[in-house]
């Protein structure tokens, strides 16, 4: 609407004739005249003179004749024939008293400027796009996401978001997509009230082809005559402490004479990579008569992917659990029907071996994922002197001796680590983990002297107000002074590993003699973080339900199984208010 300014008076009217523009004449009573019927030029002159413009109408006179009422055009009456109504960038109001800075965009709108909280009232926020009728209103407090666990594909997961009751919202709501690793199954034999439950998804086979050795001509080799299996699950889940196991021990094995039983299941691993198999193995008395046996196998595969034969280590406790994983080979990936089948044998009576936490899990194809480091720690360079002190690289150490000593303890080593002699102690780290989305793992070597009943490492979490025992071993841990290396999902034991800026980790070491010591080295915290679901993953539009809660669909136009989150949050107040929740995407 800014006007330019006045031009000179040019009285013009065209009049469309045949393509032509005609002079209007005045015929002296101050009315002007219309042409002639049947005269296509009307009363043009006949000797060649100009014709007068004084006698025409004008359109406009003044750029104000122009006034369209919008200030983001500047208006001008262009040689009284036409009004301009040209885009510019000049200040304007967006209607909004709390927007400081509002101004023209040139393409004929008025844009908010800085929203400005304190022109609102106590509590309020400036967000004009969230409260449509005086831009202010109050943030709400929380957001949930709830979307569900399954997803049969092709079917879209539709998704809610509760607002903290606050309504209107839609436009305000700004959610995104993650990709992550899929968790095939997760099987640990837990029951409810303390007991043990059943098999969770594995099934016992039942046949009379299995083996009476494990080791026929030559280890993890099955063989002799076939026998009976095992297939009575009641005598095979036992609890011989606080936590559920499988167990094959021949004298329990259903009728007392069985000496192997194998559980199995199908797994459906399409649009997947790098199928990854975790376990965990204890023994009680097992010889090399004994062992554990994973095979991997489909309509044209059969592979035996994993053997472990008697004692765990050597001279190592009973029922103490070590953790293994197995990543299957190629032919697995993307397979729609491959059978994991546990075989576990014991071939004397009292010669027990336990499997337990199962987890199979693989990687979506549509994505690379990456392993970041949230934090290492290989103590070298050692402190000086050798004690490894409270406060040291951000370690909490309480002892009730001198204290850990940082000195070099695994056979072939070149740096530090901390040893454990005649005395107790405990070292704490905090670890934050809000860049790691999924996956993170604790690793670290461990190892011992001379060790016996005496020594023992436990580890744990905490991620959030209490500790989660994670592992713990006592004992001999193998050849002295040779360390192995120990890892562990800390988001299979408890999610909240993951995005967790305040995770700890703690280590509670013991040796009860002088010359029996226990190590532990190169610790590392690491994970993954979820790769960006656009392109995949398909959102449409909150639609408000009213009271504050949103429905939301999200489609997987990859078509391919995935773990799929969404993360939502709600404009930009100055503690952001959001919430995420996923769905596995199944085939």
């Amino acid at each position: 609407m800014r006007i330019l300014g006045i031009l000179p008076l040019i009285i013009l009217v065209a009049i469309a004739g045949c393509g032509k523009v005609q002079p209007v004449k005045d015929g002296g009573d101050g009315e002007a005249d219309a042409p002639d019927a049947g005269d296509a030029t009307g009363d043009l002159p006949t000797d060649g003179s100009d014709v007068t413009t004084d006698d025409a109408p004008t359109v406009c006179v003044t750029d104000e004749d122009c006034d369209d009422g919008d200030p983001c055009t500047d208006d001008a009456c262009v040689d009284g024939e036409s009004c301009d109504h040209s885009f510019n960038t000049e200040p304007c109001s967006d209607g909004y008293d709390c927007t400081t800075g509002d101004i023209c965009d040139g393409a004929g709108s008025c844009t908010g400027g800085t929203p400005d909280d304190g022109a609102c009232g106590s509590g309020e926020l400036c967000r004009p796009e969230c409260f449509s009728a005086t831009g202010c209103g109050a943030a709400p407090t929380s957001l949930v996401v709830d979307c569900p666990d399954t997803v049969t594909l092709p079917a879209a997961a539709s998704c809610s978001i509760s607002l903290d009751g606050v309504a209107g919202q839609s436009a305000c709501i700004d959610c995104t997509t993650g990709i992550g690793p899929v968790v095939l199954s997760n099987d640990d034999f837990e029951g409810t009230g303390g007991a043990c439950g059943g098999l969770g998804g594995w099934s016992l086979v039942t046949c009379d082809n299995c083996m009476e050795s494990v080791s026929s001509g030559a280890p993890c080799t099955p063989g002799g005559r076939t026998t009976t299996c095992c297939s009575d699950a009641s005598t095979i889940i036992a609890n011989p402490g606080s936590d559920c196991f499988l167990r094959s021990d021949r004298d329990n094995n259903c009728s007392g004479d069985e000496r192997e039983w194998r559980i199995e299941r199908t797994h459906d691993t399409s649009g997947l990579a790098d199928i990854e198999v975790c376990f965990r193995i204890a023994e009680d008395g097992a010889t090399n008569n004994e062992g554990v046996l994973l095979h991997a196998e489909d309509s044209t595969h059969s592979e035996q992917v994993f053997c472990q034969m008697g004692p765990i280590m050597a001279g190592g406790p009973a029922e103490m659990e070590w953790p293994y994983c197995v990543v299957l080979p190629a032919w697995a990936q993307d397979n729609p029907a491959l059978v994991l089948r546990f075989i576990v044998h014991s071939h004397d009576g009292g010669d027990i071996l336990y499997l337990d936490d199962i987890v199979v899990r693989g990687w979506p194809d549509v994505c690379t994922f990456t392993r970041t480091v949230a934090f290492e720690e290989d103590f070298d360079p050692c402190p000086s002197p050798t004690r490894i002190a409270d406060g040291w690289n951000g370690w909490s150490v309480t002892t009730d001796g001198a204290g850990p000593t940082c000195t070099n303890v695994c056979t072939g080593g070149t740096s530090g680590g901390a040893r454990a002699a005649d005395e107790e102690w405990t070292m704490i780290h905090a670890v934050d983990t809000s860049g790691l989305d999924a996956d993170v793992r604790l690793c670290f070597d461990v190892g011992d002297h001379r060790a016996d009943g005496g020594e023992w490492i436990k580890v744990s979490l905490d991620t959030g107000g209490w500790w989660l025992d994670a592992w713990e071993w006592e004992d001999q841990w193998g050849t002295d002074d040779a360390c192995e290396r120990v890892c562990l999902n800390l988001t299979d034991i408890d999610r909240a590993a993951a995005r967790n800026p305040g995770l700890r980790i703690r280590f509670n070491v013991r040796s009860d003699a002088s010359d029996r010591f226990v190590y532990i080295d190169d610790v590392v915290v690491d994970g993954v973080a979820l790769c960006d679901g656009t392109g995949s993953l398909l959102l449409d539009t909150p639609s408000d339900e009213g009271g504050g809660s949103y429905t939301i669909e999200m489609e997987n136009d990859a078509g391919t199984q995935m773990w799929a989150e969404m993360t939502c949050s709600w404009d930009s107040p100055p503690t952001p208010v959001t919430g995420s929740d996923g769905t596995r995407f199944m085939p």
